[in-house]
């Protein structure tokens, strides 16, 4: 029995110990150490991130390879950050009115420049990108010298600009996406539209009177001349402006595609026209409503292109002014 004490006793005794140990090498150890180690399980977490992300790059190369029917890169996409400018002029007017020269009017002002002058840098990158990938529609571009000083003006309204193949293009399906919606053709609105605004669109379609017809039509000016006006001192807006443009490299599977570019485009565009529907009932009467009357319509529109893709340009959401 004394022997069985003396064990236990010393067991107890090795494991006060190992505590007292244990505990003082917790007080000894340095503050710089705890941030070292704090800092090495960040580096840790950040590398073990990117690895899993590349993981999953190569997973999704291997799949496409894999499977050729399975298409992994038909996902939609979603919008980029095209934004709408500010109008400056109101703005700076604004200034001499009362009050005069308030503190709150300088501030909005300076807010919007710094926010135009950030969609217009981002503009003129995105135009870069579409440059150096050859995909501006309609124009065969070779970046150089010369064209750098091209890609710095979105707005320009010449027909020798680069976008204005594609101001061209939005009319055509503008023009195009508005007629199949009055006759009903809702093949021709999903091929030329796409995300929300077709599912929106097709929605209002299908909630419109059966048998009735329907007949769109633009009154106001749209020629080339109005479209492309010769004088840059023009005040009457332009019925086609595209007002920001984005594009980035979003296809990056390692061989180049079978159609196109590597590039996915979106262009926010602003429509401003005059409309007109024209409405017949079953019986072949004219329908009169506020629809039928001539109407001045403001859209901002956004149009992407999956450089990709051998598919049209596609009428994908509606931005409104705020």
């Amino acid at each position: 029995m004394a022997v069985k004490s003396k064990e236990k006793s010393s067991s107890s005794q090795a494991s006060l110990t190992s505590r007292a140990t244990a505990s003082s090498s917790k007080r000894e150890q340095k503050p710089s150490d705890v941030k070292e180690n704090k800092s090495k399980s960040r580096s840790t977490s950040l590398e073990s991130a990117a690895e899993q992300s590349l993981q999953a790059m190569e997973s999704m190369k291997r799949f496409n390879k894999m499977y050729a029917a399975a298409d992994v890169w038909g996902t939609e996409m979603a919008n980029l950050d095209a934004e709408i400018p500010y109008d400056l002029r109101p703005m700076f007017r604004s200034l001499t009115t009362k009050p005069m020269f308030a503190a709150s009017k300088f501030s909005d002002l300076w807010y919007a420049i710094k926010h135009n002058t950030s969609n217009w840098m981002k503009n003129s990158y995105s135009m870069f990108v579409m440059a150096k990938a050859n995909a501006f529609p309609g124009r065969n571009i070779k970046l150089r010298i010369r064209t750098l000083g091209r890609i710095l003006s979105v707005r320009n309204n010449s027909p020798d600009a680069l976008l204005a193949p594609l101001r061209q293009l939005a009319l055509d399906t503008y023009r195009r996406v508005n007629t199949s919606i009055a006759r009903g053709h809702e093949d021709t609105v999903k091929e030329f539209t796409s995300s929300s605004f077709q599912q929106k669109t097709i929605k209002a379609m299908r909630r419109r009177e059966k048998g009735d017809t329907w007949v769109w039509s633009i009154t106001s000016d749209v020629s080339d001349a109005a479209l492309f006006p010769k004088s840059k001192k023009r005040k009457a807006p332009t019925p086609v402006e595209i007002v920001s443009v984005r594009a980035g490299e979003v296809y990056t599977e390692n061989a180049d595609p079978v159609h196109g570019h590597r590039l996915l485009i979106q262009a926010l565009v602003k429509f401003d026209t005059t409309h007109k529907i024209d409405i017949v009932d079953k019986r072949g009467q004219a329908v009169s409503s506020d629809l039928t009357s001539s109407r001045k319509v403001v859209q901002y529109l956004l149009l992407e292109k999956v450089g990709w893709y051998d598919t049209p340009w596609k009428i994908k959401d509606q931005f409104h002014k705020v």
